[in-house]
């Protein structure tokens, strides 16, 4: 049988404060996993760099310029299947300069929270599958 499962690319950041993670939480009406947390992120443009588009989705996701953040490390991870699709995540970890946030309407909550704490929250997929990884990484910055 031929695998016709369209292969994307996209980028998440791990965004840090004070040994805090930022988390968002998906608007009700969000048709993607509503009311879920997740780490910021989504699909790269066509063309687009992986740090490029992280800088991008922190901008329209949280309102968090460039100038604002320090970039520290990024690692893939490949996620088999999610929605009919493969995907290939670049995970950026990175350090706020501020706490100052303006989110966008697919977003409707967020905290900066403490790693051990995530498991008290409904996560997303994505979170979900990066919580090994993501805990060694947070790890770095507390």
């Amino acid at each position: 049988m031929k695998n016709t499962a369209e292969l994307c690319h996209g980028v998440r950041a791990l965004i840090m404060r004070g040994g805090r993670v930022l988390v968002l939480r998906r608007a009700v009406d969000d048709p993607d996993e509503p009311g879920s947390w997740d780490l910021l992120g989504g699909a790269l443009r066509p063309g687009e760099s992986t740090q490029v588009g992280m800088i991008r989705e922190v901008r329209e996701e949280t309102g968090i310029a460039a100038n604002q953040l320090s970039i520290d490390v990024g690692f893939q991870v490949i996620h088999p299947e999610y929605k009919g699709k493969h995907l290939t995540i670049a995970v950026f970890t990175c350090e706020s300069k501020t706490q100052q946030l303006h989110l966008s309407k697919e977003h409707d909550s967020y905290q900066w929270i403490l790693p051990r704490d995530l498991h008290k929250l409904p996560l997303g997929v994505m979170l979900s599958a990066l919580a090994t990884q993501f805990s060694s990484l947070a790890g770095r910055h507390s």
